[in-house]
């Protein structure tokens, strides 16, 4: 029951952290967004690395944990622009379906899980994929349907999403079971590293794409100040304070919800990481694949996006099929 729990703690989290994401990245930069929230998750976990006087685990439970950072990184970047400029209703239901892989990989590597929990699987597969589809588009700040991608690309972002972010629960609950706190530590470096090496080949522009398009970019190069800044010299590090006391007239508090994304992926993150210490990956898989459900209820409360009868059936379904599983625990 334990694992049950922690594995739908993990489900809150995540899908807390990609609804925020996908609305943030609609005022941000995709880059951005990723930079900051990984840093804000890295700033968290350090004192608690240092505290911990668990020494470091075997080079081959580091070099899973990198892995999963890997996919980790190519997951985050595929949802979190498919959300944002993609078609929801295509890019959601298509990555829901990422717990098949831990669930199958479980069941190769010798799990057998109880008839009643491969039941409960299937059953919320199927309902997380019925309620991950919808045809709502939302528009934020008056943004033209033009800009969205086309629908093969939604197709295609949701499916590297997919397999990433199953590959990437695969990773980690094999880093886990040597040191959990490590797994997540290596999986988090690993992401943010790779963020930092996109950004530096990349180097994305800054224009203003409308009114407030001066106010974003001040933000933007704050907000990357900061990630640099926590890498450099003290000498670098006073600099980055005077960039960031000089743009303090821009305000900050488009970044809070960044530094929220990063705090619940890394809370995600690691209750998965526990979780699959103490269950069944197949199981643990399948319970932490229901974050599509939490954007859901968030979209439809906070944008007040419509739930038609199948997403609400599949919904349902889901429910059920989490209660098979915990039961079968």
């Amino acid at each position: 029951m334990l694992a049950v729990v922690l594995a739908l703690g993990a489900s809150a989290a995540w899908g807390s952290a990609d609804f925020i994401a996908g609305v943030g990245c609609r005022r941000v930069t995709l880059l951005t967004v990723l930079l900051v929230s990984q840093a804000a998750g890295l700033a968290l976990l350090a004192p608690v690395l240092a505290a911990s006087s668990e020494a470091p685990p075997p080079a081959s439970t580091l070099a899973l944990g990198a892995l999963a950072g890997l996919f980790n990184a190519l997951a985050l970047a595929a949802l979190y622009r498919g959300l944002a400029r993609g078609k929801m209703g295509l890019v959601a239901p298509i990555a829901a379906t990422d717990a098949a892989i831990p669930v199958v990989f479980g069941v190769l590597a010798g799990e057998r899980p109880r008839a009643i929990a491969i039941m409960g699987i299937g059953l919320a597969l199927a309902g997380l994929v019925l309620a991950s589809r919808g045809k709502a588009e939302v528009e934020v700040d008056g943004e033209a349907s033009a800009s969205r991608d086309s629908p093969a690309t939604s197709v295609a972002l949701g499916l590297t999403a997919a397999v990433c972010f199953g590959a990437f629960m695969v990773a980690l609950g094999g880093a886990s079971g040597a040191s959990t706190l490590w797994a997540v530590v290596m999986t988090r470096l690993t992401t943010f590293v790779l963020l930092i090496c996109a950004a530096m080949v990349l180097r994305p522009e800054r224009r203003p794409h409308r009114a407030s398009g001066r106010r974003v970019a001040s933000e933007a190069s704050t907000l990357w100040a900061v990630v640099v800044a926590r890498f450099t010299t003290v000498v670098l590090l006073t600099g980055a304070l005077v960039l960031l006391r000089a743009g303090r007239a821009s305000g900050h508090r488009g970044a809070l919800p960044l530094v929220a994304v990063g705090a619940l992926d890394l809370g995600a993150s690691a209750l998965f990481a526990a979780a699959t210490t103490v269950g069944l990956l197949s199981i643990v898989g399948a319970l932490s694949s229901f974050y599509p459900l939490v954007t859901i209820v968030l979209a439809r409360s906070l944008l007040h996006e419509r739930l038609d009868y199948l997403q609400r059936a599949g919904a349902a379904a889901a429910v059920i099929g989490a209660a098979l599983m915990a039961s079968a625990s």
